[in-house]
């Protein structure tokens, strides 16, 4: 049923519904010797396969990992040893005899005149499908793919420690060191070279190799773009979709009714996962001295990439795969509203670092004049089995648009990325209003403007000096009542910004023991637009379980602290006895703490 969606004429459909039927005929690994010619077969233009030939020059042991072998090969062909392996190409199916030996995977990236790649045997491949359903962890060692996954004819690999059937070139004894996998192009489109640049470490470290070009052309224009799932064709997976879109595109290898093979290594080797499955259709090969790769264009949703290991992965086609909306409605001050909208991939890295990437890119295409506009954001988080959470932010200038992407990237990271259970994060919306002006206030110094040894029941007179953009300073004098039961004590008084009295308010509000507590957290928010006064006093106390007991008498702190029972405690080092706000011109920074010696 899923092959006949996937192919738009009938002759196409019917060849993708007798390719997904038949059997796949193996070429063992024990049966490849030097000097052996074969094919495979990939696509470098639009849809259409295309066969190109190549010669073994040996295999090598070991390769990927203990018992992991890699066929060596080379391309005979002149546009492959002048575009030298190729990104995307990973995973296009690799024939002996008109036999499926594995999966081209591996490439000498710097060789001249030549096109040495290196190929996975497709029994490693097939232990994916067999060992690993979808959402599993292991739950079988890897063993050799049993006669139901190939065909009735073909003998199943013998033990990898029987040397006697590796042809291996002495040769090819170090290059190991050069054979690196060919990259799976990530292309990304809606986003500025300034954003990328700004999440160029965070991509990074999650092992995203970006290229910034189309991904998804076709999509909206084109009812009829639904490329086939066949081997050789490209076989994308998307992280992003929609007016900002990530996709990472390769080739299937092989496909036996709904299930499929591809890319001969991992994508970013994340085990069991749920990322959208599409085809692709490949614009041109673009060739480069450092990297040559397919610029694709991605089709329609059809399945899911369900398992993601060493030496492939594994989709299903029809099944579906759930994912976070993404909103975005943008007001200018001057000019007509807009909304962008994309669907995220469920991960715990990757979802909030591509949240924050769109926010981020929203405002800055949003503001024609960045130096002289500032924005407020209001951020809506459902998750699923929870109140909606809802966070205001006012900034300006690039600091403050990339502080308030981070900010957002923060706390859907505590939800899906903690150790207690993760929650599905259903959708994200964010209303943008710009402003035609820049307003804040920066705190430059703090004064007594009474003595610092007050008595209890005085007030203490406090002048805040504050810089504003593009304006006189001005200076705030603020009295602070002290309150009574206090002689003899020091206090400290606070002035500071939202940030710096959140972290004054989260000791207090509890030990982090499940993802409750989290939420709990995450809804304590300070206005960015105050100045937030407090009066802060040492105490020894503890949070047992979430009570708050901030004054507790020696002998009870020593009693609930030597128990031995396991009850959770954290201690509790200094408590506010007053508070207060003071609302100033658009966004306020900075903090001052001092302290207070009461007579």
């Amino acid at each position: 049923m899923f092959c006949r969606k996937l192919i738009p004429t009938f002759v196409l459909v019917l060849f993708s519904h007798l390719l997904c039927a038949e059997e796949t005929e193996i070429f063992p690994l024990k049966d490849v010797k030097r000097g052996m010619t074969g094919e495979w077969r990939t696509v470098v233009s639009g849809t259409k396969i295309e066969t190109f030939k190549l010669r073994v020059l040996g295999v090598q042991k070991n390769f990927a990992g203990p018992r992991r072998p890699v066929i060596i090969c080379e391309a005979l062909d002149e546009e492959n040893k002048l575009s030298g392996p190729v990104a995307g190409m990973s995973g296009s199916p690799v024939y002996i005899k008109k036999k499926l030996l594995g999966a081209y995977a591996y490439g000498f990236m710097m060789s001249k005149q030549q096109a040495i790649i290196g190929v996975t045997p497709i029994a490693q491949m097939l232990e994916v499908v067999e060992n690993y359903e979808a959402g599993e962890l292991a739950t079988k060692q890897p063993i050799q793919p049993s006669p139901a996954l190939i065909h009735p004819q073909a003998p199943a690999s013998p033990a990898l420690d029987d040397h006697s059937f590796y042809s291996l070139n002495p040769e090819l004894k170090h290059i190991q060191q050069f054979l690196k996998p060919v990259p799976t192009p990530l292309f990304v489109s809606g986003f500025s070279a300034r954003t990328l640049k700004e999440f160029e470490d965070d991509l990074a470290i999650m092992g995203m190799d970006i290229v910034q070009a189309p991904a998804a052309g076709n999509r909206e224009n084109n009812k009829d773009f639904d490329p086939p799932l066949v081997p050789g064709a490209p076989v994308a997976g998307v992280l992003m979709d929609g007016d900002f879109s990530i996709s990472g595109v390769g080739t299937i290898t092989w496909r036996k009714g709904n299930r499929l093979l591809g890319f001969g290594h991992p994508f970013f080797q994340e085990g069991p996962v749920e990322i959208p499955m599409a085809g692709a259709e490949v614009l041109t090969v673009v060739r480069s001295v450092s990297r040559s790769f397919k610029l694709s264009n991605v089709g329609p949703v059809k399945g899911s990439i369900y398992q993601d290991r060493l030496t492939a992965i594994a989709g299903e086609i029809g099944r579906e795969t759930p994912s976070t909306k993404l909103s975005i409605h943008i007001h200018p001050q001057d000019g007509p509203k807009r909304t962008l909208t994309s669907t995220i991939f469920n991960h715990r890295r990757m979802s909030p670092t591509f949240c924050a990437m769109a926010l981020m890119e929203s405002i800055n295409d949003s503001m024609d004049t960045e130096n002289d506009q500032s924005f407020q954001i209001t951020s809506t988080l459902l998750v699923e089995g929870y109140k909606p959470l809802i966070y205001k932010n006012y900034g300006s200038g690039s600091s403050g648009i990339l502080s308030a992407a981070r900010g957002i990237r923060t706390a859907f990271s505590q939800i899906v990325d903690n150790p207690f259970n993760t929650p599905m994060v259903e959708e994200v919306s964010f209303d943008i209003r710009i402003h035609n002006k820049i307003d804040y206030s920066v705190l430059k110094t703090v004064s007594l403007r009474s003595g610092n040894k007050p008595k209890e029941g005085d007030k203490v007179k406090l002048g805040l000096e504050l810089a504003h953009h593009k304006a006189d300073r001005e200076t705030l004098i603020i009295e602070i009542p002290i309150p009574k039961g206090y002689s003899g004590e020091r206090l400290v008084l606070f002035a500071g910004d939202a940030a710096s009295a959140k972290k004054i308010d989260l000791p207090n509000n509890g030990e982090i023991t499940s993802l409750n507590d989290i939420i709990d957290r995450l809804r304590i928010q300070n206005d960015n637009r105050l100045i937030h006064l407090k009066l802060l006093r040492s105490t020894r106390g503890l949070n047992l379980r979430g009570a708050i007991l901030p004054e507790l008498p020696p002998s009870m702190y020593e009693l609930y602290t030597s128990d031995t029972r396991g009850e959770i405690i954290s201690n509790i080092r200094q408590t506010s006895i007053w508070e207060t706000t003071i609302p100033v011109k658009g966004e306020f920074r900075g903090s001052y703490s001092f302290p207070l010696d009461i007579r």
